[in-house]
């Protein structure tokens, strides 16, 4: 995106791409492009929804309630955090609480 290469400080930039990349399922990268987003600007709900829509894909459900969380502390009502936080509390009860991270499996005794 040449866009990025002429502003980097710009998260909106990010954000989009991260939309992009999503789109594409290169999660990884869309993670990486809303981190950035937010690291960018702190305030900025959009990446915060997109660090929780792409850690639901990859299966960090912990980050995606915390960016939920994060994101609802800023905008309270907002609907698509709301949902994120919802998806991600419902993924994380079917988990063993010792459950770490994406594509771990539990250890069967």
């Amino acid at each position: 995106m040449q866009a990025i290469g002429e502003d980097a400080s710009n998260p909106a930039l990010f954000t989009n791409r991260s939309t992009c990349l999503f789109a594409m399922q290169r999660y990884d990268d869309s993670l990486a492009d809303a981190q950035r987003a937010v690291g960018l600007d702190g305030q900025w709900v959009k990446g915060f929804y997109r660090i929780g829509l792409t850690s639901i894909k990859l299966e960090k459900f912990r980050q995606a309630k915390e960016a939920a969380e994060k994101g609802l502390h800023i905008e309270v009502n907002n609907a698509q955090l709301k949902d994120i936080l919802s998806q991600a509390t419902a993924e994380l009860a079917k988990l063993p609480s010792d459950y770490k991270d994406a594509k771990v499996v539990p250890r069967v005794a």
